[in-house]
């Protein structure tokens, strides 16, 4: 704004501004300042937090991370990655949602071979699955010890819903986004959120290692 003062009677709850407000100099603003129009690309929420059980306040609702306290052994069966399971809708305006989990892995038989994937209200998206292995060994296990990163990232302004692939026309309730994983079979074993070294010493002295959720509205 240039030239004259605008002033605000103190008593209004709302004010609304119809076209272009163009501001010179200092603005403070006391209170929310909400939006409905945002930049391409600029990020409009961003929930972040490691799986302790937090409550996170977002624009679009309020969040509770699970809260991971032990460790997670694996099975020949698909199964959800404790820590990584949440309901979420994104707020107006979004176009993509970028989710990032990342988890400790450890090879507890063999190389330990597993299968990880997301899921979307329980339809796989398939360029998010991934094989971890180590190099195969009959003893001597656990020395393939690393974090595993699963991320996707959502396009829920698509021309068309494929969900398989991500992509979905709207998202305006929640949908259940997770992790899966599986063993090979049950003489390739593995298991999550757990540290068999640490400090120059073994038996999971610092275990369990919580892991940690990232989802990010983006216009």
């Amino acid at each position: 704004m240039t030239g004259a003062l605008f002033h605000v009677d103190p008593s209004e709850s709302n004010v609304n501004v119809t076209g272009n407000l163009n501001i010179t100099g200092e603005s403070r603003i006391t209170g929310n300042l909400y939006r409905t129009q945002y930049r391409p690309g600029e990020i409009i929420e961003e929930l972040s937090s490691i799986c302790d059980g937090s409550q996170i306040v977002l624009t679009s609702g309020t969040y509770t991370v699970q809260n991971v306290t032990a460790i997670q052994h694996g099975n020949t069966t698909h199964t959800a990655v404790t820590g990584s399971t949440i309901a979420y809708t994104p707020p107006p305006g979004t176009k993509r949602v970028y989710y990032r989990f990342s988890y400790q892995w450890d090879n507890t038989e063999n190389s330990g071979i597993s299968h990880h994937q997301m899921q979307v209200d329980g339809t796989t998206l398939r360029d998010s699955m991934h094989t971890i292995a180590s190099n195969y060994a009959s003893s001597n296990w656990h020395h393939a010890l690393f974090p595993v990163f699963n991320e996707y990232t959502i396009d829920c302004n698509a021309s068309s819903t494929n969900a398989a692939a991500g992509k979905f026309t709207s998202w305006t309730t929640p949908k259940t986004l997770r992790i899966t994983y599986r063993e090979y079979n049950g003489s390739y074993e593995s298991r999550l959120h757990y540290n068999e070294w640490w400090n120059g010493t073994s038996g999971g002295s610092a275990t369990p290692v919580r892991p940690h959720l990232t989802i990010r509205a983006i216009a």
